[in-house]
């Protein structure tokens, strides 16, 4: 068992990295991706046809993280206030399990954008230079939606488990 302060050092200690990684994914959204995706369409026809939308899926996807961090940083503050097995934080569980479908729906559509997307002339492409980036996007698309849905059901399973400790503690409570 835990004494209090190492509990509650703790849990300022996870605050405080889920705050750092918050702010790192505010980069990624505003600096590092829409950079890197724009030097990429220099170099590959198939993220220059579909860079606007693939930058669009990242950044939603990396806000849909964020929307786990945020949530995570929320049951945190409701383990400090040990209020963890009431009804309230069921909104940050929920929010949570959204994030991850949401992201899966993003993971499906990068995993789609080149078939969606145009086709490359010939022409386009370089001399000597063979393009798998639609296969690697198709491929890592669909492991990203696989892995988004897996994580929805984790928590939603976690979900019902916290439901069933937040009856049995009103039931001791009454019974206190």
């Amino acid at each position: 068992m835990t004494t209090p302060l190492l509990r509650r050092a703790l849990i300022v200690a996870l605050e405080a990295g889920l705050a750092l990684t918050l702010l790192t994914c505010v980069f990624f959204q505003a600096i590092a991706v829409p950079t890197a995706l724009a030097d990429e369409a220099l170099l590959d026809p198939v993220v220059a046809r579909a860079q606007g939308p693939l930058t669009v899926i990242a950044i939603l996807g990396i806000a849909c993280f964020e929307a786990v961090l945020i949530a995570t940083g929320m049951l945190l503050r409701h383990t400090w206030n040990d209020s963890i097995f009431s009804h309230r934080p069921f909104i940050w569980v929920d929010v949570t399990i959204g994030a991850c479908l949401v992201a899966a729906g993003l993971s499906l559509a990068a995993a789609l954008t080149d078939i969606v997307a145009p086709n490359i002339p010939a022409s386009a492409i370089p001399d000597g230079m063979e393009t798998t980036t639609g296969t690697a996007l198709l491929i890592f698309g669909m492991a990203g939606t696989a892995a988004c849905i897996a994580g929805a059901l984790v928590v939603a399973v976690m979900r019902d488990l916290l439901k069933r400790a937040v009856t049995i503690r009103r039931e001791l409570d009454e019974v206190i």
